[in-house]
């Protein structure tokens, strides 16, 4: 009986903590509203998923350029106001499935539109979730992989 109190604290912190961020509107694009999830510390990518669902929330696919640069130009234009002197924020997209078959875990869709930095995406088994950071001269930002439980970024979710 031990392990369902446990269980059950864990879940009681997690959902404190969902509840402790703060939503950040991104902005509109057609149908999509984009919502930073911002708190006290970044999280690995699986959490950023789970984040967005516990706000009822889907974990943001940029599909087309319009949605991307909207994100781009918040991440640049944010950085200056967070403690650390860039944003990473988690994207919905994954290769876990198949090696170099990225594709957006809310609607299991192949990436039709891409906007990897240079030298990315790293066909490397490790490296299967996407991020999007600042690049270059910080003046947009682009998509990268990243080990999926490194934990420096923060969630970007899409209303459903």
């Amino acid at each position: 009986m031990q392990p369902q109190p446990r269980i059950f604290l864990g879940l009681c912190a997690f959902a404190a903590f969902v509840q402790c961020q703060q939503q950040v509107t991104v902005g509109k694009v057609g149908s999509k509203t984009f919502i930073l999830l911002e708190g006290s510390k970044n999280v690995d990518w699986e959490t950023s998923e789970s984040m967005c669902k516990a706000k009822g929330l889907q974990f943001a696919a940029l599909e087309n350029s319009r949605e991307n640069g909207l994100v781009s130009d918040f991440v640049v234009k944010r950085a200056p106001v967070t403690t650390a002197p860039y944003v990473h924020v988690c994207l919905g997209g994954t290769d876990k499935k198949s090696e170099g078959h990225w594709y957006w875990v809310a609607s299991n869709k192949p990436l039709a539109y891409t906007n990897w930095a240079d030298h990315e995406p790293q066909n490397n088994t490790y490296y299967n979730c996407m991020m999007m950071a600042p690049v270059g001269d910080n003046t947009k930002a682009k998509w990268q992989s990243n080990e999926c439980d490194n934990a420096q970024c923060r969630p970007l979710c899409q209303s459903v």
